[in-house]
């Protein structure tokens, strides 16, 4: 399932960058005689599996669906809708059982027109165009794949494609030559180029109207996109607005059936684009339609009062389902009042698909409240972090708060969060037991729990356990004695250069030198001093390919190496470079457990000022325990962290002719030129991750502000520009003012 799902979502939901409002030659409201509402559409047949297209013609509405079989090959089937009459009916066209009903497009008579698409790797394998009967028999197949292979290489995304009712295709692909541009190609059925037109960005979205209008999208390289007007027989193109900020998310495109009113979305709101008076209006807020347009596969309009959207859904299981929505414009004095929901806030600081989803499914599940997300992301941490604590100082505090953008304790400190033990504790179906516990930890204080993460990642110095011996950790001191030791610690002892040596000793030991109750700190010691100086015995820059520092390793040029590691994966892959058994000894600590926990992000809180609480933490929770990103990191819900360690141990198994029965690897993971195959985890490395979770330190969540000041500072003694006493000197004064302000 996840596999056709990934496909489907790189074939079909472009994603873009983030922009604020729409700026068009005319920007106007809604038409206030008119508002939109959301109506119920209950559509037979619509099974699990992934939506991927959305068509019509003058009687049906066309939903392509498909779905991966145990088999190994691929269910596909359009459902199809009457809007007038609500009559459904089902259609599963013939082709290979592996290929996928990428685009549709009606015909005559009931036929339609379908391009079959798979890929094996990142290669096309099959692209072929057909026309199919009312049953969908196919009636005639074009095989493009060597065109197509050619032509596109592996530049096909988006809703790049489109086909007319005489089968001729419309492309948007990239560029071979130019990574940052993109073609706009034209294709008979038997496969000849009819035009092919260079554009400047990327082309997210095209649309055919009934009368052969072509419409497309462009993303340009300053962050804004475009939509122009394409002549379908020549291939030319006309601008038709300008500087419409990228959108967060996917955009949509569609068109009346005349070509004169071209609908799409900006920062969450569609608006409709007259072509003949050249204005924009805003028609109403996605989500005020209980639509996400992070799950929405497209939109069709089928008259002047209703549109049709299909979305791919999941639930808290992580299932897919295709789902219809109708928005329907009615008479102000004719429409029955509609009871506005509470709105609860989400601070965070990066865009995440999978916080996307869970507001989404929320949001139409719930009848009173309604989550929004704030984008606090800047042009670097700092900058986000800034401005949210600028707006908390004006009193606009978000409901809710991920706490891995900010200085953590600090938060906690003040009483910005709220404790989060009450909510577990009268919880039924969840409980503190249910986190790995030292990466809950990170954000206790006391005895209050202020904020959950979803996910960790695990940072630590992995190399040979014949070189590093029965050593299992070490203190600085202990690291040192081992560098001094050999010819060369510099460039032998860690891949590491002197900046990441030193950031990564900081994470370990930069609380050694500091006390948050006095508003103190020591780094004008001769400790300190001495670990500027060790610190400055390696290298400036790491260099080399990674074949060469596969060689090193292996050669025992380099004896350890700096790994981060967010699944079984990431696991497996160090010990294949290495090729042999591989100790996780970590960075030097205290505590002599070098391995950290990285909270990278997702570490949700609730404001002492949440408007609601209760909904809030209804909401939480299914973030908490979202199964959503097991390849992204490591689960903090255990069930879930099970579930992806069961998943690494799965085997990928051929049985040949003869009946016998051959592991094959899951992953082939390219490392420069070369290639490791990534087979099924054994238990003993699955108890090993399960070690190193269960001893890894908890992240440090007081200092990210002082990490970026030690690291700037240490910049400039490792350029000799100071002194390793003046660097110390200016460190202490400026954490001292840091820490005081946070106190």
């Amino acid at each position: 399932m996840k596999r056709i799902v990934s496909l489907a979502l790189v074939l079909c939901l472009s994603l873009t960058g983030c922009g604020q409002a729409a700026k068009t030659k005319s920007n106007k409201t809604t038409d206030t005689q008119y508002v939109y509402r959301s109506e119920s559409c209950s559509v037979e047949g619509m099974e699990i599996g992934v939506a991927l297209e959305l068509a019509r013609d003058d009687t049906w509405l066309y939903a392509a669906m498909a779905r991966a079989e145990q088999s190994g090959g691929v269910k596909k089937w359009l459902v199809c809708y009457n809007a007038e009459t609500g009559e459904t009916k089902r259609i599963e066209p013939d082709g290979a059982e592996g290929t996928m009903l990428l685009q549709i497009a009606a015909g005559e008579n009931g036929e339609f027109w379908g391009v079959l698409y798979s890929v094996k790797g990142e290669t096309i394998a099959e692209f072929s165009v057909n026309r199919y009967n009312a049953n969908g028999e196919i009636l005639a197949s074009n095989n493009l794949t060597e065109l197509m292979t050619r032509e596109m290489g592996r530049g096909i995304y988006g809703h790049c494609l489109q086909i007319d009712q005489n089968g001729s295709l419309y492309l948007g692909c990239g560029d071979a030559g130019n990574t940052m541009n993109s073609v706009l190609m034209s294709v008979s059925p038997e496969g000849r180029i009819l035009f092919r037109t260079g554009v400047a960005g990327m082309v997210q979205r095209l649309i055919l109207t009934d009368g052969g209008k072509l419409y497309a999208v462009v993303n340009r390289g300053d962050d804004t996109m475009e939509i122009l007007a394409v002549d379908a027989v020549s291939g030319e193109t006309e601008t038709l607005i300008k500087n419409l900020p990228q959108n967060a998310s996917r955009t949509l495109l569609a068109a009346s059936g005349d070509g004169e009113r071209l609908y799409y979305n900006v920062s969450g709101d569609l608006y409709e684009y007259d072509v003949t008076k050249e204005e924009s209006c805003r028609l109403f807020a996605l989500s005020d339609m209980r639509l996400s347009v992070e799950e929405l596969v497209g939109m069709v309009q089928t008259d002047a009062d209703h549109f049709y959207f299909l979305s791919n859904t999941s639930d808290e299981t992580g299932t897919y389902q295709g789902e219809w929505s109708c928005v329907c414009r009615v008479r102000t004095d004719q429409a029955e009042p509609v009871q506005d929901r509470e709105v609860l806030t989400l601070a965070m600081f990066a865009e995440d698909s999978d916080v996307d989803q869970a507001v989404a499914w929320f949001n139409k599940k719930s009848d009173t409240h309604k989550i929004e997300i704030c984008l606090y992301g800047g042009l670097d941490e700092k900058d986000g972090a800034d401005r949210l604590q600028a707006d908390i100082a004006s009193g606009k505090i978000p409901d809710m708060i991920d706490l891995a953008g900010v200085d953590g304790m600090t938060y906690i400190r003040q009483g910005i969060v709220t404790d989060l033990s009450p909510f577990l504790e009268r919880d039924s179906e969840i409980s503190e037991g249910d986190f790995v516990e030292n990466a809950v930890s990170t954000y206790r204080d006391g005895e209050g729990l202020y904020a959950i993460p979803t996910i960790f990642w695990l940072g630590s110095m992995v190399g040979k356990t014949s070189c590093l011996g029965e050593r299992s950790g070490w203190t600085l001191e202990e690291f040192r004695e081992y560098a001094d030791a050999l010819p060369d610690p510099g460039a032998a002892t860690a891949g590491a250069s002197k900046e990441e040596m030193f950031n990564r000793i900081m994470v370990q030991y930069a609380e050694r030198y500091i006390d948050w109750e006095s508003g103190t700190c020591s780094f004008e010691n001769q400790e300190f001093l001495e670990l500027l100086d060790f610190v400055n015995r390696f290298p400036d820059d790491v260099t080399g390919s990674e074949e060469q520092i596969v060689e090193q390793i292996r050669s025992e040029e380099l004896l350890l190496y700096p790994t981060t590691m967010n699944c079984a994966i990431m696991f497996q892959l160090n010990r294949a470079i290495f090729g042999e058994e591989i100790t996780y000894i970590g960075f030097p600590s205290e505590s002599g457990s070098g391995t950290k926990m990285m909270i990278l992000g997702n570490a949700f809180g609730i404001s002492q000022n949440c408007k609601d609480k209760e909904a809030a933490w209804e909401f939480l929770k299914t973030l908490y325990t979202s199964d959503a990103n097991i390849i992204d990191g490591f689960p903090v819900y255990k069930p879930y962290l099970e579930k992806a360690f069961e998943f690494a141990s799965t085997g990928v198994y051929h049985t040949d002719e003869n009946g016998v029965r051959t592991e094959e690897p899951k992953y082939e993971i390219p490392y420069g030129s070369l290639n490791f195959e990534i087979y099924a985890a054994t238990d003993e490395e699955i108890q090993q991750i399960r070690s190193l979770i269960e001893n890894a330190e908890p992240a440090d969540i007081r200092t990210p502000g002082i990490y970026a000041i030690l690291q700037e500072e240490a910049a400039a003694f490792f350029a000799g520009q100071r002194s390793a006493g003046e660097t110390a000197e200016v460190m202490q004064r400026r954490v001292a003012l840091y820490i005081n302000e946070r106190r």
